[in-house]
């Protein structure tokens, strides 16, 4: 099973970090983000910071419920 989540902005220069649980995700700075493989230890909330410059927004939240097969 995958999971993909996707945030829509306008703006120039955009950045964009997801978080799972509150932490940072390595290497996920994209408006998208992608699970190719979801197991147990995915679940949890999702949110993304978008920013430019000085100013910051937050996605609402998003939980991601894996159940084990």
């Amino acid at each position: 099973p995958w999971a993909n989540g996707e945030v829509t902005a306008s703006g120039s220069s955009l950045k964009y970090q997801w978080y799972r649980n509150g932490t940072a995700l390595t290497g996920a700075t994209a408006a998208s983000y992608a699970l190719a493989s979801t197991t147990t230890s995915h679940a949890g909330t999702y949110q993304v910071r978008i920013s430019s410059g000085t100013t910051v927004a937050w996605s609402a939240n998003a939980a991601l419920t894996v159940n084990a097969p």
